[in-house]
């Protein structure tokens, strides 16, 4: 990358988001590349005035070649103009990356645009439905080893049980009434959802939630990084049930760890190996399918790992460095 291997990256960084996480990941693998990066940290809560977004394009900027900026639409609160315009101003020398994490905000999508030497996207469908030129480069999956079922299991106090496992941060649109209504047919099974908020340990959505569910769902609330291996070991199989993604850092995160996955039938997700369901009851359907066939969720699971090991971080860092370069010789 020339004579000094440094970048700057804007992220929201060490908070529970997703975007975040993305960014630790990236870094990580980065820095085992030997490329130092400087993170501006951008708040991840709280009101994202023009002036707050000045501010950091124009004072928290370090001297680099290159800055990459991990952008999604509610990180910036529709003023990315004030953040670039600022930051071209200032800094016209440095050549931009956005990686664009959610798409379909035309008026933000433009800004980047215009505004970015090069756009990076997760998959074909964010391709397609981004109007300017962009490129693909994927998700990166960390590759984890779940502890064995069993006992996993005698340490969650589930032996014995089916369990089928949901995991991310709960919101509305995450499709968690669907999971409940599974949970409602499928009484001998149990479904453990394992996940909570950002900040609160409990918003009044999961409060209602929680109202409504059967006896058969547990709710672990949020999960630290290092009781996963113990939470995803216990799961016979996982449902991502989200209504809307166009990408998702928790599906991968299941991907990561090996584990047979059901997705809602989204654009995204055809693109990942899992079994896809459209309605609640297709999902009660295939959570039977996959409980009933060892083959084919043992199937489901060596697709999982595969991707995961085509898709690693440090594979994912190789590409991002590729890119990087090219934008540096221009």
């Amino acid at each position: 990358m020339g004579s000094e291997n440094r970048i700057g990256m804007v992220s929201p960084f060490k908070v529970r988001c997703g975007i975040a996480n993305y960014t630790e990941n990236l870094t990580r693998a980065l820095a085992e590349h030997g490329v130092e990066t400087y993170i501006v940290r951008l708040n991840r809560f709280g009101s994202k005035t023009s002036d707050y977004l000045e501010h950091l394009a124009t004072r928290r900027i370090p001297k680099v070649p290159l800055l990459h900026i991990q952008h999604e639409c509610g990180l910036y609160e529709g003023r990315e103009a004030a953040f670039y315009q600022a930051l071209k101003m200032i800094h016209p020398e440095i050549k931009i990356a956005t990686t664009v994490h959610g798409i379909g905000m035309k008026q933000q999508d433009e800004v980047i645009a215009r505004f970015s030497d090069l756009v990076i996207v997760h998959n074909e469908y964010q391709k397609r439905l981004f109007e300017w030129p962009c490129i693909v480069i994927h998700h990166g999956v960390q590759i984890r080893k779940p502890i064995e079922k069993e006992k996993a299991k005698k340490l969650m106090n589930l032996e014995g049980e089916k369990v089928v496992g949901c995991f991310g941060f709960i919101a509305p649109h995450k499709g968690i009434e669907d999971l409940l209504y599974a949970a409602s047919k499928l009484r001998d099974v149990k479904f453990l959802i394992a996940g909570g908020y950002h900040v609160e340990a409990e918003t009044g959505y999961m409060t209602k939630l929680k109202k409504t569910a059967p006896p058969n769902v547990i709710w672990t609330g949020y999960v630290e990084d290092a009781e996963l291996p113990k939470v995803f070991g216990c799961m016979d199989l996982c449902i991502y049930p989200s209504r809307f993604i166009s990408e998702s850092g928790a599906l991968l995160t299941i991907i990561g760890f090996g584990k047979a996955l059901i997705a809602r039938d989204l654009p995204p997700n055809r693109e990942k190996p899992v079994m896809l369901f459209k309605t609640k009851e297709d999902l009660v359907d295939c959570v039977k399918q996959v409980l009933d066939d060892e083959e084919l969720r043992m199937k489901l699971e060596e697709g999982s790992k595969r991707y995961a090991k085509a898709n690693s971080w440090m594979k994912i860092a190789e590409q991002h460095i590729k890119h990087y370069k090219k934008l540096l010789q221009t």
